[in-house]
């Protein structure tokens, strides 16, 4: 989340930069220009998030496996643990 963060507080600089004309384009309205930052500022948080949401539901798959047989299990079907990261990004991108 700490990328996130700075991913944010750039956004922040560059608009500002932008509004006080230190970075303005000449053949841009700084209002133009802040509205693709704040579009690219947003792709790169959605991919920010997606990849955090990911390492956490790995995190939490790991975290709550259980042994049984000398294998590691996730749920209650006997989802081993190996097949559930294997389908983690499937799961992951599902709302």
């Amino acid at each position: 989340m700490v990328e996130t963060h700075e991913q944010v507080a750039a956004l922040l600089e560059n608009v500002q930069k932008v509004l006080s004309g230190e970075h303005c384009r000449p053949d841009m309205t700084p209002v133009s220009q802040t509205q693709i930052l704040v579009t690219q500022a947003r792709a790169q948080l959605k991919e920010a998030v997606a990849a955090a949401k990911l390492q956490g539901y790995i995190k939490a798959l790991n975290n709550y496996a259980y042994w049984k047989g000398g294998v590691q299990y996730v749920g209650s079907c006997g989802t081993t643990l190996k097949e559930a990261l294997k389908q983690a990004p499937v799961n992951c991108s599902r709302k």
